[in-house]
């Protein structure tokens, strides 16, 4: 049912003519007069827009059809017009040389008033045409190549008074290069507004829409292109956007009215096209449906013979342009096309849905024009009713938009499909992920709980230590005193105060200051000023800002305590000093590592510090300045002594 509609379509458009108002006078009857050589065969069209010229263009048209009616040797023949000149050139193809002149006579009772014109709705290429020996216009160009006007519909005006009572003449010059591409269609005289109508519907049904088409098909062919470019892997856009693009010559060939090389070279392009188009039509058909692979070796055959073929018939048409090969070579292309439109049809049957009917309708309409327009080149139609190959572009295109639609909408159905399997992957994922979480936080919480109990354990056991080593040493030694028969007051009071400085410390160092150097030290300045001032000594404080000290515990903080506590307990009994500094800064070394420094001064008597044996202090001093990654100095003189602790801020 599609394939029988899509051929109705097809036909109805070959059979679009031009139809004027009913009493509109058609000139049927004329009398032919070929040129041999009387004319020139090219008129330059500087001739148009020369200052100073022998003769005027208006002028040459009107010698040369003077000189063809004139001449004695040029034989008359009464024709009906449409006419060809195919059939005259195959009885005597020597003597047309391209140039003809039709007389037509028309008698009026009595001269008609107002505007009129005379149309000629078909005309082989070039044409002037005069009324009464007078110009009234003409078809463009005469300098080979010349105008085409075969699809280009023409209209000249006939002013009020030029038609005369009585006998009129009308002289239409027809030239064509090649000959074999003349004629002249109907010929139509009457009112201006009996044939403007008319006129302007033919002309809107062969230019103007024949124009749309060719930049309709050059964007498709650039679109396949864009396609293939972005998706070099499925070839048939490239195969489909060099047919879209033979398709485009076709429907230029039919548009422009002067074209841009010579006429045999431009048929002769024309014609190869017709064979590139069915060569990339297979080629694109056959990867369009899958089947490639199979017709591997029918591709092969296509590609060489093809374009083999192309290449020496457009060869043979540049220069030997004889209507046998372009009747072949047509007939081939043909037969290329029906290859292609029974793969279209097989698959039209196999499928049987919408889509398959709508291929079926576009290949049914395509293969009906692409036949009327070989019967044209057959001489089984006539050459006047023109060309429909092109009019199939827009059937061709609406079923080349519905396959791509079909193939974007698989494409957008297979994404969703995708993309609501790859949501649902992920919300497993998710909830595995979240479910790991969980796990791993639960983990986390244990191992944090276990950490925090250990840590927990280890202070406790830090702290138990400590109190050991420090408070337990001093109150072991009262204890020890406490059962001596003689008590030492002075000591006791001693070790008791030794033993609560010792506490001191410790509750320093377990509080929320571990690291800041600075706070540290406000805190010892807190505990260590009452004694000094005891002691009669001054303390000289200079505390820079400092930064925080990584990773820097309790334990590490008790010690650097210790550490300064026992060089303020050395300044205050062994160095008769009244005066101790205690300075804090940051120092950078040699290799950029950033230290904070702590320094103790005294101005006493100092002492020698490379004693034979050195006392527990400083030992002591020495082992707790290790345990904190510290470099202890001490430098001592007469002048005073001074103890220097360097502590890193970024351990390694």
């Amino acid at each position: 049912m599609s394939l029988a509609l899509s051929f109705v379509m097809a036909w109805s458009v070959t059979k679009v003519r031009f139809n004027p108002f009913v009493g509109s006078i058609a000139l049927t009857h004329a009398i032919v007069l070929s040129d041999s050589n009387l004319c020139k065969r090219s008129i330059p069209d500087e001739l148009l827009t020369a200052k100073v010229f022998a003769e005027s263009f208006s002028q040459m048209l009107a010698k040369c059809i003077h000189l063809i009616i004139e001449s004695e040797s040029v034989e008359q023949l009464s024709i009906r017009v449409p006419h060809e000149w195919r059939n005259d050139i195959a009885k005597n193809p020597e003597n047309h040389s391209g140039r003809v002149v039709y007389r037509f006579d028309y008698m009026f009772n009595a001269q008609p008033e107002g505007l009129w014109a005379i149309a000629l709705p078909n005309v082989g290429q070039n044409i002037a045409v005069f009324l009464n020996g007078d110009l009234l216009g003409w078809g463009g160009s005469f300098e080979v190549p010349i105008a085409r006007n075969s699809s280009n519909p023409q209209l000249f005006t006939i002013s009020n008074g030029q038609f005369k009572s009585g006998a009129n003449a009308i002289d239409i010059l027809a030239v064509s290069y090649p000959p074999d591409h003349g004629f002249l269609g109907n010929v139509y005289i009457a009112p201006l507004e009996m044939l403007l109508p008319a006129h302007q519907r033919y002309t809107f049904f062969k230019q103007t829409v024949t124009g749309v088409i060719a930049v309709v098909l050059l964007i498709s062919a650039l679109l396949m292109l864009a396609l293939w470019w972005r998706r070099p892997d499925e070839s048939e856009y490239s195969w489909l956007a060099l047919v879209i693009l033979c398709w485009f010559i076709f429907a230029l060939d039919q548009y422009i009215i002067k074209v841009p090389i010579g006429q045999a070279n431009w048929d002769g392009m024309i014609l190869m096209c017709r064979g590139v188009m069915c060569i990339a039509g297979v080629l694109a058909v056959h990867r369009f449906l899958n089947v490639q692979e199979k017709y591997h070796q029918i591709e092969q055959w296509v590609l060489i013979t093809g374009g083999i073929l192309a290449l020496v018939i457009l060869l043979v048409s540049w220069f030997s342009p004889t209507p046998l090969y372009k009747n072949i070579w047509s007939g081939l292309s043909v037969i290329g096309g029906g290859y292609i439109f029974s793969m279209i049809l097989l698959e039209t049957l196999k499928r049987n849905d919408n889509l398959s009917y709508l291929l079926g309708l576009s290949g049914g309409g395509v293969l009906t024009l692409a036949l009327y327009d070989l019967l044209v080149i057959y001489q089984l139609r006539p050459l006047y009713e023109g060309f429909y190959f092109h009019y199939s572009a827009p059937i061709f295109l609406t079923a080349l938009s519905a396959v791509m639609m079909q193939r974007f909408i698989v494409s957008l159905n297979e994404t969703e499909r995708s993309t609501a399997k790859l949501l649902q992957l992920n919300r497993e994922l998710e909830n595995r992920i979240d479910e790991r979480g969980r796990f791993i936080a639960k983990s986390y919480e244990t191992i944090f709980e276990l950490r925090r109990k250990q840590a927990l354990v280890k202070e406790r056991a830090r702290i138990m230590r400590d109190m050991h080593d420090g408070i337990g040493v001093y109150l072991n030694s009262i204890l020890y005193q406490l059962k001596a028969d003689k008590l030492d007051r002075h000591y006791l009071k001693e070790s008791a105060r030794c033993a609560l400085d010792d506490l001191r410390l410790m509750i320093d160092s377990l509080g929320s200051v571990s690291g800041n150097v600075s706070a540290m030290l406000g805190m010892f300045r807190t505990r260590v000023s009452s004694t000094l001032e005891a002691c009669n000594i001054t303390l000289e404080w200079r505390v820079d800002e400092l930064p925080e000290l990584p990773n820097f515990g309790p334990e590490k903080s008790l010690n650097l305590l210790r550490l300064l506590q026992e060089t303020v307990t050395n300044c205050i009994k062994h160095s008769n000093a009244n005066v101790l500094s205690l300075s804090a800064y940051v120092q950078i070394d040699q290799n950029s590592l950033l230290y904070v420094v702590v320094e103790l001064q005294d101005n006493g008597k100092g002492f020698l510090t490379d004693a034979p044996s050195k006392g527990n202090g400083l030992l002591n001093m020495s082992h707790r300045a290790k345990k904190i990654n510290a470099d202890m100095s001490i430098v001592s003189n007469e002048r005073g002594t001074r103890v220097t602790i360097r502590l890193p801020v970024h351990e390694d």
